[in-house]
């Protein structure tokens, strides 16, 4: 996992493509927060936001 993150950093810089990584993490973060409020107590509360 942490020779795809390096090679992903890697690419940034050689490319000149820093504009990605936000939009790559906040991907990330959605995903996440749908992965775990899907099976959560706080589904019901969090639907509103996704």
């Amino acid at each position: 996992m942490g020779s795809v993150l390096r090679d992903f950093v890697r690419f940034l810089g050689r490319e000149k493509k820093w504009w990605l990584a936000p939009l790559i993490l906040i991907l990330l973060l959605l995903g996440a927060v749908v992965v775990f409020s899907s099976s959560s107590a706080v589904a019901p509360f969090l639907y509103p936001f996704l």
